[in-house]
């Protein structure tokens, strides 16, 4: 199933609160904003879509994920919603570089 999943994106932009960030910034509602934000809209409009990736410097696949439910048919390894499915690594990596001291990011930041 695909859904929409603003964590990892906003995580990676170090917006410190999405909520704030989707009314505020893109003048999103806050009902819309908090259903985006959990994961529970089935419908998202295209210009809200426009202004996050506008926004965040991000195309739309970075903003969808999608993950094999146990009623579907399974798909293969090389179909294109593969490179959708959920990023557990990417996560953890940037869950690790919000969770470091300004110590441990410029020791991070030289190795680059």
């Amino acid at each position: 199933m695909l859904k929409i999943n603003l964590d990892l994106i906003m995580t990676r932009r170090n917006i410190p609160n999405p909520r704030k960030f989707l009314i505020k910034q893109l003048k999103i509602n806050h009902v819309t904003a908090t259903k985006l934000l959990k994961g529970n809209s089935d419908l998202i409009r295209l210009s809200y879509i426009n202004a996050i990736c506008t926004e965040l410097r991000c195309t739309p696949d970075e903003l969808f994920e999608w993950e094999q439910q146990k009623d579907e048919m399974p798909l293969p390894e090389n179909h294109p919603l593969q490179k959708l499915a959920k990023r557990k690594e990417e996560e953890a990596f940037w869950e690790r570089i919000r969770d470091m001291s300004p110590d441990e990011l410029r020791e991070v930041m030289k190795k680059i």
